[in-house]
């Protein structure tokens, strides 16, 4: 049966590549879990995000769309990337502990 959660190695243990391996898909997935609830939200406030952007834009510019899909695109492009501003500790920690020696 998988773990749920990476095991604990003693100081002069190794893992072996299965081992890291699987402990990246942990944190993987923990990051992806994070990432969907937050883009949930930004999507449902994307056009206030959109607005928040309009306005660091100089008086009198007026924007183009290229594309069909461009509009929708732009507001998913605009909520992933408030949505990994919101998760960005989640992100940072879940690097930082698979990285980082363990300690004792």
């Amino acid at each position: 049966m998988a773990r749920l959660v990476p095991r604990r190695l003693a100081p002069d243990e190794q893992a072996t590549l299965v081992e890291h391996l699987s402990e990246l898909r942990h944190r993987l997935v923990l990051c992806l879990v994070a990432l969907m609830p937050a883009f949930a939200l930004t999507y449902a406030f994307h056009r206030t995000l959109i607005g928040w952007l309009k306005d660091l834009l100089p008086a009198g510019t007026k924007l183009v769309t290229l594309g069909v899909t461009e509009p929708f695109t732009t507001s998913v492009k605009v909520s992933f990337y408030g949505a990994i501003g919101l998760v960005l500790p989640v992100l940072l920690w879940q690097a930082w502990a698979f990285f980082a020696p363990r300690a004792s």
